[in-house]
């Protein structure tokens, strides 16, 4: 498993609230404490729990190295690790920027 990068799924409109405002602070880190993130492998269950009403989203690509003093790996109720971020990360932290579409058949898939 790949832990280089982590990723964080966003609507369309929150990622382009965010370039608007040159800054991403989502509410949901607010009420949380942390910012919810994802390993690759999880990207799709992740979206498909959390994400049912949306047909598209995007998904940003993060270094590990850029948000490590802020990263912690914690198990979810699940028993699952996942990776949470505990304080901001900056746009510039941003290294790639993918889309998840539904298919015809209802499943979530990266372009």
């Amino acid at each position: 498993m790949n832990r280089s990068f982590l990723y964080h799924i966003v609507t369309p409109a929150e990622w382009e609230r965010a370039l608007q405002l040159k800054k991403y602070r989502p509410a949901k880190a607010k009420a949380d404490g942390f910012i919810h993130a994802s390993w690759e492998e999880q990207i799709l269950k992740s979206a498909g729990r959390h994400f049912t009403d949306f047909d598209s989203l995007i998904v940003l690509v993060i270094p590990v190295s850029r948000v490590r003093k802020i990263l912690k790996e914690e198990k979810s109720e699940s028993g699952e690790s996942f990776p949470h971020l505990y304080g901001w990360f900056e746009l510039d932290d941003v290294t790639d920027v993918k889309l998840l579409s539904r298919t015809g058949r209802g499943e979530l898939e990266m372009d």
